[in-house]
């Protein structure tokens, strides 16, 4: 069965994710160690192939033992360590994924423009 995914990352201090979605599927990560800072956005306009509107909704810092969820369209966001911290974080997504967007911001406040990205992994 394919239902779910389950991963477990290791983050080195100072490491950042781009801002990304999750490919239209929920998902929920967790603080096993460490803490984390999550900038949460929801697409709230297509404006062509590979422009969007996004809104940043808020920050969240959460340590050992707190999650956050992402639910579309409000699925996209960014995660970011802090320097001199090493953080482990498990992450369970509704579906394998196989791919997600990547966005970029532009010169208009809140457009950015997306960029499929595709990954694979052993498990």
């Amino acid at each position: 069965l394919k239902r779910f995914e389950v991963l477990a990352l290791v983050w080195k201090d100072g490491q950042s994710t781009p801002l990304h979605d999750h490919d239209g599927t929920w998902g929920v990560e967790g603080v096993f160690s460490g803490r984390i800072m999550v900038q949460n956005f929801i697409q709230t306009k297509q404006l062509g192939n590979s422009l969007v509107y996004l809104t940043h909704t808020g920050n969240l810092y959460l340590g050992e033992g707190e999650t956050d969820k992402v639910i579309p369209p409000a699925d996209c966001h960014i995660l970011e360590i802090s320097k001199n911290e090493s953080v482990i974080t498990i992450h369970v997504y509704g579906k394998r994924l196989e791919k997600f967007k990547v966005y970029i911001p532009t010169e208009e406040k809140n457009v950015y423009m997306c960029e499929t990205k595709y990954i694979s992994y052993n498990s």
